[in-house]
């Protein structure tokens, strides 16, 4: 039955193909609608982004700092493998 679905299944593939590419060029114009409405809810809501991303600083810097910290002896072991390498 295998063989036979799969003949079916490439039998219709241009027809599949020719409604896919018909559905995304009909629907180009509310795909350009959503992404205007989208950008501009982004920059309308950019005073809140920045003031939450400011506010989330001290602690992002802090995981980066410990990050670092913590990977010191992974950063020494590679930069003297580099080195001899």
């Amino acid at each position: 039955a295998l063989p036979q679905i799969i003949t079916a299944i490439v039998a219709a593939l241009p027809q599949i193909i020719t409604a896919i590419v018909s559905g995304v060029v009909g629907a180009i114009p509310q795909l350009i609608d959503a992404g205007i409405q989208l950008l501009t809810a982004l920059i309308g809501a950019l005073p809140q982004i920045i003031t939450t991303i400011v506010a989330a600083l001290p602690q992002i810097i802090a995981s980066i700092v410990s990050a670092i910290g913590g990977a010191i002896p992974q950063l020494v072991q590679a930069g003297i493998q580099l080195l001899t390498a």
